[in-house]
């Protein structure tokens, strides 16, 4: 009798407890319009169902009920390729198809053309149901007309990626894009702030109707109201059209006699825009626009004030690698937001190439970009970025979980430390989907000797793939290589060695950095001047090849006199003790190339407590440098060293072991911050050693 009762009461103790966990399930978070997609009209922000997938992070999706085994059926529905963006986009999506299909994981690709008419669209979607589709990615003429037949492919058990444009309901699997709203905005802010808050404006609006544009629209409008001086004379669709866009620029300049600048979202109807100026022989105002080759040209040609958010095409490719995770069930994210990259007067000759047709699209991938345009050079950013050869991984291959090991230099500086953060939460993403059971740590405080007995150590814990971040390339090569010839595939990250045996280098091209800020230097001082450069740790591939590559960028200036230069161990201490002392042995240090914030923060102070000014002086994301920048206002150009690389070795890691394809290198792309968009980057509110380059994930970890 007794033990029924105390059956009964552990029974009746589990359902309340279970009721109570249920009541208590947590919100999704309120997030800021220009991180995802704003919960308003119309386009909803991604909401994500907890109840979905309870053991998955936020924001991440189930998608174990669309498993199958490859190869794949990919069906695409694409609004049009009626304008020049949109050709761009469709090839990034044609280029990841035909990599798929080279690895056999893709046998058909089925491919319609709604020509921007929604009714087709629902038509050609109600036949590819009929094809045999694995995964359907869907880019919508319209979000509101599309939205119906979507859910109904949603209904009949094929995952949907909408891409570009969404639809309006949340019944899809990830939306892929690079965020409207926030283009939109970060256009009219710009704009807002270049005519000193006050002055009269028009607006050059897209595709009516469609997300984007809509998007776009609606934020600048917003941004806008924010400047009670800024006066709206007028809005019009331009259907994304050079010719449209010249032909309503050309009735405006009759209708308005002052138009001060110009809000275009795009740089297609933005060059016809600037045509309509010329031809009527006025002075073009300052006009924002997209990544548009058509737009930069005349740009550069024409000198007006101008201000290039892109639209990036590389979406398209992204779009694709979604699509295939989702049929082999790996976990995906509701929303994908690709990064923008923002073109100014200070990087516009980065960007703009003379030398190819109007429609190269800047933001686009070489590989892409050499396929269209073939007449035209896409080599990397400098001949020392290694080449980006598949690596065949079968050898590798295990069943899950697995043991991954990570030997690490140290984390001896702030960056070490959120480029380590971003390993710890890949790790846990995968831990947390059961891909991962053990995870060993070393840290070898920058001591070569230690990281090498560390190494011969982990190959006794079996490691099935072992990361390491070389406390000097050198002296670490011979024990790669012995991981390497024990059968243990290697990763290394951010400082590789100096043989090419390993599977996978990952970093941000160090070589492409330092010439990046040495250039803009150069460039800022004219040509000529007296400089010092603050390099990082001696021996240090990313100090070294940082170094090197801006030496060689100085060289073409024979104007620019360097005066000395030194290791500062990537430490605000160093770089502040080093100035201090170089203050006293030159009267005159005209510019400082610093390759890191760190030492460049302890540069700046050593300036200040000498009661001298801040001359030009270069440096990374981290938020001290930026916070002396936006506080002092001196000439400061930054260059991430993204660290978003720890999350991404542990990725290329487990691809490995599953046996996937894998690059040989893998080159994250670089945030640029100059004075025109520091305010979008610099955290005033946060401590100093914030990364402005972080996954916001890692850095809501970091600073709760």
């Amino acid at each position: 009798m007794y033990k029924k009762v105390n059956l009964l009461w552990v029974i009746l103790a589990i359902a309340l407890i279970a009721l109570l966990a249920a009541g208590c399930q947590p919100k999704a978070p309120a997030t800021q319009p220009a991180e995802q997609p704003p919960a308003v009209e119309p386009t909803k922000a991604p909401a994500v169902e907890p109840t979905k997938a309870p053991s998955l992070p936020e924001g991440m999706i189930d998608t174990t009920q669309y498993k199958k085994e490859a190869p794949y059926t990919v069906c695409f529905s694409n609004a049009s390729v009626s304008n020049s963006w949109r050709v761009a986009m469709n090839a990034h999506v044609d280029y990841q198809i035909n990599l798929f299909k080279e690895q056999g994981l893709i046998k058909d690709y089925i491919y319609t053309d709604a020509n921007d008419d929604p009714n087709k669209q629902i038509s050609d979607i109600e036949d590819l149901m009929t094809k045999g589709c694995d995964v359907m990615i869907v880019s919508a003429a319209t979000g509101e007309a599309l939205t119906p037949v979507v859910e109904k492919v949603m209904d009949a058990g094929i995952p949907v990626v909408t891409l570009d444009r969404n639809i309006v309901s949340d019944k899809y699997v990830t939306f892929v894009e690079q965020n409207s709203c926030d283009m939109g905005a970060t256009q009219a802010k710009w704009l807002a702030d270049k005519l000193g808050g006050k002055g009269k404006i028009v607006l050059l609006s897209g595709l009516a109707g469609a997300t984007p544009a809509e998007d776009r629209l609606r934020c600048a409008k917003e941004e806008f109201a924010k400047y009670p001086e800024i006066e709206v004379l007028a809005q019009e669709y331009a259907q994304w059209s050079p010719v449209e866009g010249k032909k309503i620029m050309a009735n405006w300049l009759v209708t308005f006699p002052q138009i001060d600048g110009v809000w275009a979202d795009s740089g297609l109807q933005a060059s016809g825009a600037i045509e309509a100026f010329q031809e009527a022989g006025k002075e073009v105002p300052p006009i924002t626009g997209e990544d548009w080759n058509r737009y930069l040209k005349l740009w550069k040609q024409l000198g007006f004030p101008g201000y290039a958010v892109s639209f990036n095409a590389q979406m398209g490719a992204e779009a694709v690698k979604v699509a295939l995770d989702i049929v082999q069930g790996k976990p995906v994210p509701h929303y994908v937001n690709l990064p923008k990259l923002i073109i100014t007067s200070e990087n516009l000759d980065q960007y703009v190439r003379m030398d190819l047709p109007d429609d190269y699209w800047a933001a686009s991938l070489p590989e892409v970009a050499a396929i269209m345009f073939p007449e035209g050079s896409f080599e990397k950013p400098t001949e020392e970025a290694p080449a980006e050869a598949m690596v065949d991984t079968t050898q590798y291959k295990k069943e899950a979980p697995y043991t991954v090991c990570f030997s690490n230099a140290s984390v001896s500086n702030s960056w070490r430390v959120a480029m380590n953060a971003h390993v710890d939460y890949q790790i846990n993403l995968f831990k947390e989907q059961g891909l991962i059971k053990d995870y060993i740590y070393t840290d070898a405080n920058d001591d070569p000797n230690k990281q090498i007995s560390d190494i011969e150590d982990l190959m006794t814990k079996g490691c099935d793939v072992m990361i390491v971040s070389a406390a000097t390339g050198e002296a670490l090569t011979p024990v790669v290589e012995k991981v390497m010839d024990a059968g243990i595939p290697v990763v290394t990250l951010d400082r590789n060695i100096v043989s090419d045996k390993y599977v996978t280098f990952v970093e941000q091209n160090s070589c492409d950095m330092g010439a990046t800020q040495a250039k803009w230097l150069a460039d800022k001082l004219g040509g000529k001047g007296k400089i010092v450069l603050l390099s990082g740790l001696a021996g240090a591939t990313p100090a070294e090849d940082r170094l090197r590559c801006a030496k060689e960028e100085f060289a073409k200036y024979p104007e620019i006199e360097v005066l000395a230069q030194e290791y500062a161990q990537w430490s605000p201490v160093e770089g502040k003790k080093i100035m201090a002392n170089w203050l006293v042995t030159f009267p005159q240090i005209d510019g400082v190339w610093a390759d890191s914030g760190l030492q460049a923060s302890g540069a700046i102070e050593a300036f200040q407590e000498a009661g001298k000014e801040v001359p030009p002086i270069t440096g990374e994301d981290w938020n001290r440098y930026l916070k002396l920048w936006k506080q002092l206002g001196f000439p400061g150009y930054a260059v991430s060293f993204n660290a978003q690389m720890g999350a991404e070795a542990v990725k290329v890691a487990l691809d490995i072991v599953q046996g996937k394809p894998v690059p040989h290198y893998v080159n994250l792309p670089k945030l640029i911050i100059t004075s025109e968009n520091l305010d979008q980057y610099v955290r005033m509110d946060l401590p100093d050693d914030y990364w402005a380059a972080s996954l916001p994930e890692v850095a809501a970890i970091m600073f709760p």
